[in-house]
């Protein structure tokens, strides 16, 4: 009967079918980090680096609809799993809500958009 001979990492306790992939392993899992002094890189910087650097690590705003129908998309996949048929009917659901809300944003955006031209006619 062969035997396989297995290879070792000499830093960890895996080992490895072929020394290729042990090559691999230490390459990429025991390779010393790259540090560097963030201390002295920050403060030879100007003030509106730090402030743009500050608003780029900070993580995007989402939109509220989109977390709602990303929410929505995932309660009717769950409920597609028990019934295709109310998962149709909460679909419809979801499209008219969708239809009622912009509607609705559209008629507020309307009327401010009136109210603000009247306001314009009214000052000399």
């Amino acid at each position: 009967m062969p035997l396989l001979a297995a290879r070792q990492c000499p830093r960890c306790a895996l080992r490895f079918g072929s020394s290729s992939e042990l090559d691999q392993h230490v390459r990429l899992d025991h390779a010393p980090r790259a540090t560097r002094p963030v201390a002295a890189s920050r403060a030879s910087e100007p003030a509106a680096d730090l402030h743009a650097r500050a608003h780029a690590d900070s993580a995007p705003e989402t939109n509220p609809f989109v977390v709602r129908a990303v929410i929505a998309a995932a309660v009717i996949a769950f409920v597609a799993v028990i019934s295709w048929h109310l998962a149709a009917l909460l679909s419809l659901a979801f499209v008219a809500a969708i239809a009622v809300h912009a509607a609705a944003r559209a008629g507020s955006k309307e009327a401010t958009a009136r109210a603000d031209s009247k306001e314009t006619e009214l000052t000399p």
